[in-house]
């Protein structure tokens, strides 16, 4: 049987491809969506975390950073609601994968301290946090190891600072143990003075980080991770950006005879003398459908 793939031909702004199929009569369509993220919600920009630390011009994210070996962090959407956005670990050069914060701790003071994490796959040998007020003096917090968790979890603890200590900055790690394929999230940190409800962490929650997340663009010579190609495409904050040129999907072994209902939303900045449609197309370039 021919592969087929979806194609999205013009110039437009957003877009979001839905097909449902089945092999009955069209009122009796089922739910089964055969283009992979069709929504395209888990293919947001992402901020990765640099080295040494983001400026103001980072708005929310600023005075955030990471250390060059333990870099393999990004603000990202949650895989588990498109709609918030948190803070992703992943095995890169070295077992730790970490971010930094700068901000100030006072003497002598009990903090509340608390924040979300999951890990969606593998195991970890330690999630936990530093705080820190010169190299050799600092105070680690370690609040969870262990095997993937059944989605977010919640750690509090207090903790008082030393009275002759100032801390300037926290950080919040994941021992990898090594393995690319352990992934782990954090969200929601919160520090605050106990008996008080200001948060000494600003942007802890990590929203509008991705605002200053890089245009990922969808290459043309091969298909990218997620499978797809395509030509002056790039995949916007939970939606389709697409100039003038098109976007390619193989549906693979997801398309058997049948029929099939496409759907997709877009908003157009400008359609003059051009047009936006959707092709089926085998595995040889010869269009079957439009």
């Amino acid at each position: 049987m021919k592969k087929f793939l979806v194609v999205l031909l013009s110039i437009f702004s957003f877009v979001a491809i839905a097909a449902v199929s089945n092999n009955a009569s069209a009122a009796e369509l089922v739910d089964e969506d055969i283009v992979t993220n069709g929504d395209f919600g888990e293919l947001s920009g992402e901020l990765p975390f640099g080295d040494p630390v983001f400026g103001p011009e980072f708005g929310t994210a600023a005075g955030y950073g990471s250390l060059p070996a333990e870099s393999n962090v990004v603000a990202c959407v949650d895989p588990l609601n498109e709609n918030n956005t948190v803070i992703r670990y992943q095995y890169s050069d070295g077992p730790f994968a970490s971010f930094f914060k700068f901000c100030t701790l006072l003497p002598a003071t009990t903090y509340e301290i608390s924040l979300d994490y999951y890990l969606e796959s593998g195991s970890t040998l330690n999630f936990g946090m530093r705080f820190a007020w010169d190299p050799a003096h600092d105070l680690v917090e370690v609040f969870y190891n262990g095997e993937a968790t059944e989605g977010w979890q919640h750690a509090s603890w207090e903790w008082t600072t030393d009275a002759a200590a100032s801390y300037d900055s926290i950080s919040v790690w994941m021992d990898t143990n090594s393995d690319v394929n352990n992934v782990g999230y954090i969200d929601n940190i919160v520090i605050k003075v106990k008996g008080t409800d200001e948060n000494v962490v600003s942007g802890g929650d990590f929203e509008g980080f991705l605002d200053y997340a890089p245009t990922p663009t969808i290459p043309s010579d091969k298909a990218d991770i997620h499978g797809n190609t395509s030509e002056n495409a790039s995949y916007g904050n939970g939606n389709l950006v697409l100039g003038a040129g098109w976007f390619h999907q193989d549906l693979g072994g997801a398309y058997s005879a049948g029929k099939y209902q496409i759907g997709l939303d877009y908003v157009a900045s400008d359609l003059t003398d051009k047009n936006l449609s959707i092709q089926l197309v085998d595995d040889e370039g010869t269009v079957v459908d439009e």
